[in-house]
């Protein structure tokens, strides 16, 4: 093999690879929704990810050494209070209500009764 050869099939070479590595960067991935919550004051449910959460709690964390994403109280970014409660949403008729713990049964949807924790069982 000469050496244009050899340098010919380098540069091809170098050229499939960058296409790889362009097409499969290019490529976003879908963002996953893991938390809900909802404003008590106002209604605004927000639909946050996981890193969106830890940053808030990050911001509490000197303050709050406990916090957990369930007793996180998030600004609401329509009515500006700290009013956004961790939520859940109905997986039967799509309600989002604010998760209790004192309530009796904290994860059952206020308006269709539906229960996640029955279904699954």
């Amino acid at each position: 093999m000469t050496d244009k050869t050899k340098i010919l099939l380098a540069v091809i070479a170098l050229a499939a690879a960058g296409a790889v590595i362009y097409f499969t960067l290019d490529k976003e991935e879908p963002v996953e929704l893991d938390f809900v919550y909802k404003c008590t004051e106002c209604g605004r449910v927000l639909d946050l990810t996981r890193n969106q959460v830890a940053s808030e709690m990050a911001e509490l964390r000197d303050r709050y050494p406990e916090i957990t994403p369930m007793g996180l109280k998030i600004e609401c970014p329509d009515c500006k209070t700290r009013t956004c409660s961790y939520a859940l949403r109905c997986g039967q008729c799509g309600e989002v209500f604010v998760y209790d713990s004192r309530a009796e049964h904290p994860e059952m949807c206020p308006k269709c009764k539906c229960n996640p924790r029955e279904q699954s069982e």
